[in-house]
């Protein structure tokens, strides 16, 4: 095999994996310390260790994060915003853990559906023991 192709192929398997690494799942779990209902309907969650970092990887002063809007459909409909409020409530109150599954980043400690991070919505959120 030739130089080329042999540094072709490395190239390309390169991009193959730094491109599944970018776009892998993240099971982020904790108890939530916060969970705030703004007067404008968007929920937004504290947890531990989720979100301590803006995109810089600065650390960052307040570190609750986004996730939807009870009062809109958007990316997460409102039904489902305001279960996503009632069960993170009952995890605060009985200090359980929640797990917030995101499909689009590997990384809960940054930028976690921040205002200005919309694209990083979880798929879904479960109670866990």
């Amino acid at each position: 095999m030739s130089f080329k192709k042999l540094a072709l192929v490395a190239v390309v398997l390169v991009t193959l994996v730094s491109g599944t690494n970018v776009f892998a799942a993240a099971n982020c779990i904790g108890i939530p310390s916060a969970v705030m209902l703004v007067a404008d309907g968007n929920l937004a969650v504290t947890i531990p260790g989720m979100n301590k970092y803006d995109m810089s990887r600065s650390p960052k002063a307040d570190t609750s994060f986004h996730l939807c809007n009870i009062n809109t459909d958007g990316l997460v409909t409102k039904q489902v915003c305001m279960m996503w409020f009632t069960q993170l409530t009952k995890a605060m109150s009985d200090q359980i853990n929640v797990k917030l599954y995101y499909a689009s980043t590997s990384d809960c400690e940054w930028n976690l559906g921040g205002y200005n991070a919309s694209n990083y919505y979880p798929l879904y959120i479960s109670l866990n023991k």
